[in-house]
């Protein structure tokens, strides 16, 4: 324990610190969060209705979990109960239902899907080589780059993009990018991390990535992590096995043949992957989105800490 407090003080940044207890009575048997200073502890409900604890920078007490909005959470082709559910479209038999190709339209969402809205009338996705202004004009398998369409997981380390969202960009061939000082982005290669993972870090600079494209060293970055010692993680690296095993899964759903039943707006959405996936596999691929995407932060939990973040993590997922 106090080599572990020490190794957390030495190398890691200033970050708050996570640990669990039973009910926390000292204020109210309602409460699931105490913070004192960058102390966070997090206790559990007793409650069977008031069971739900609002994430809080501060105190925080149980109540009862929120409803979710059924507004607008369909597009054309996913499952539906009212038309209020269907974003741009109605309710039909239970499904998101929206206009035949070649219809008048106003919104890529109004189409049907396999289609797109282009010069006001629903279009057949675009095909390899095809005109697009978005990724959402082409085929579901192809991305749209330089306003031509082109396969997924196809450029090289170094292509400039237009977006960087969450350290991912399916066009790169890594499935990774990133943003360099002046704010340009790019894709990455299949760097891995210098340090072996998971790797304690105190800034970005202990999390660069083995790599030669770039005249200074690139780095994964460094981020707090969930846990009782305040100690901060690198994220993972393109190159890195579990970042691989991901971007493996994710090329399987673009190129197999699934994600021809998505609209074109939620051709690599979770929700759609795991409507129509083999279970198997989407609940694989989903488990490793989310390792990848909060890698730092799950780092150096104990049990109690994994089973709350992992259920937090879940339930945003899910939204």
């Amino acid at each position: 324990m106090f080599w572990l407090v020490l190794i957390a003080i030495v190398s890691s940044k200033l970050c708050p610190i996570y640990q669990c207890s039973g009910p926390l009575n000292n204020i109210s048997n309602s409460q699931c969060i105490e913070k004192e200073g960058f102390t966070y502890t997090l206790g559990t409900c007793p409650e069977e209705y008031y069971s739900y604890c609002p994430p809080n920078e501060s105190d925080a007490f149980c109540q009862l979990p929120p409803t979710p909005s059924d507004i607008n959470v369909s597009y054309i082709g996913e499952p539906c109960v009212y038309d209020r559910n269907c974003f741009k479209s109605l309710c039909t038999d239970k499904v998101c239902t929206g206009f035949e190709l070649n219809s008048t339209c106003s919104y890529t969402a109004q189409c049907n899907v396999g289609t797109y809205c282009g010069n006001g009338t629903c279009l057949a996705l675009q095909g390899l080589g095809g005109d697009c202004a978005s990724d959402f004009d082409c085929m579901n398998n192809l991305g749209c780059y330089g306003l031509v369409c082109v396969r997924y997981f196809s450029l090289g380390a170094g292509e400039k993009l237009e977006n960087c969202e969450n350290g991912l960009n399916y066009l790169c061939s890594s499935g990774a990018c990133g943003v360099g000082a002046s704010g340009d982005m790019f894709c990455l290669g299949n760097f891995s991390s210098v340090n072996a993972v998971p790797a304690m870090c105190s800034n970005d600079g202990d999390c660069l990535m083995n790599q030669t494209i770039f005249s200074e060293g690139y780095s994964s970055g460094c981020q707090c992590g969930y846990n009782e010692f305040g100690i901060s993680y690198c994220a993972l690296a393109p190159g890195d096995s579990d970042f691989v095993s991901f971007v493996s899964l994710m090329m399987q759903w673009v190129n197999g043949t699934q994600i021809k039943k998505c609209h074109t707006y939620s051709r690599t959405d979770l929700k759609c992957i795991n409507q129509n996936a083999n279970y198997s596999f989407a609940v694989e691929l989903t488990y490793r989105y989310l390792l990848v995407t909060n890698y730092s932060q799950i780092q150096g939990n104990d049990d109690s800490m994994g089973v709350i973040i992992s259920v937090g993590i879940l339930l945003l997922a899910s939204f």
